[in-house]
């Protein structure tokens, strides 16, 4: 019991805190538009949390009445937060179109959008996404998985593998008769297969094909042409 009070009044601490940052804010400024960036960027995330929690319906009502007393208008908050959400997937669209990937590095120039990217996620994670915005993402292709799960590392390991294979080869034929490249030719057989089966996420099969990795191996045209030839001869008898 102690600890849980401990543990409520740092939070009360936290939130009067920030409170009192916002009141001095708009004191000086006038108005509750909050800079995203060096100082204020925890108060302004402090904000926007208030904002979400009113939208949801899980603001506290005395926090609620302290921040409606200071003149919050929640309805032109959320349609600033509605022209924030556009203005990132917007960067989204410009981002997919230029690299063909959603793997957004989380470094400058692309911070801001990492985080937004990564907010979509834990959103859609707790079934707090809207609809109509997980649709406007889903319809660019994206794949909700967590580029930072195992699986996706190992993946993108094999893919570095195969870019520098490439790179020093100049090719992407990749033979079981080389050992210092073991673990990357089935790697590769096993994409072909996703990819015949109509099974491989599209955002990994755009990046194999951005960088003109061919679908059908010389082994395995060689082995077609055989079959069509040994089909095509007692036809033509």
């Amino acid at each position: 019991m102690a600890l849980c009070v401990k543990v409520q009044t740092c939070n009360e601490r936290i939130w009067n805190r920030q409170f009192d940052r916002l009141v001095e804010h708009h004191r000086i400024h006038g108005h509750f538009k909050i800079s995203c960036k060096g100082d204020s960027r925890d108060l302004y995330r402090w904000f926007i949390m208030q904002c979400k929690l009113k939208h949801h319906q899980q603001s506290r009502p005395e926090r609620q009445a302290r921040l409606e007393h200071l003149g919050i208008d929640w309805n032109y908050q959320r349609q600033s937060e509605a022209q924030r959400w556009n203005r990132y997937f917007n960067q989204l669209v410009a981002f997919h179109q230029s690299h063909g990937h959603f793997e957004i590095p989380n470094q400058s120039p692309y911070c801001g959008l990492w985080h937004w990217l990564t907010t979509q996620r834990h959103l859609q994670q707790g079934g707090q996404l809207p609809a109509d915005r997980r649709q406007r993402i889903e319809a660019l292709g994206f794949i909700w998985v967590n580029p930072l799960a195992p699986h996706e590392q190992a993946w993108d390991r094999q893919f570095t593998r195969l870019m520098e294979f490439q790179q020093t080869h100049g090719h992407f034929r990749v033979t079981e008769q080389m050992p210092e490249h073991s673990g990357l030719y089935p790697w590769i057989r096993m994409q072909r297969t996703l990819q015949r089966m109509q099974r491989l996420r599209l955002d990994r099969q755009q990046r194999l094909e951005a960088v003109g990795f061919p679908w059908d191996s010389a082994r395995w045209r060689e082995r077609t042409e055989k079959r069509w030839q040994g089909f095509r001869e007692p036809v033509l008898k």
